[in-house]
């Protein structure tokens, strides 16, 4: 009995620290998407009257 209690008792503490780590591996695989967007070039400006 005391061998089930101690194989049990920590595997709620585990699911919560896998739930965590879960949640933060999916936000780093859209991380570098965003940034990716972030890094590109900014679009060329050319001003209208600019012709001397």
């Amino acid at each position: 009995m005391l061998l089930l209690f101690l194989i049990t008792g920590p595997l709620a503490d585990l699911r919560n620290r896998l739930d965590a780590l879960s949640d933060e591996l999916e936000e780093r695989k859209s991380g570098p998407a965003t940034r990716r967007r972030t890094n590109a070039l900014p679009e060329d400006r050319y001003e209208d009257g600019d012709d001397e």
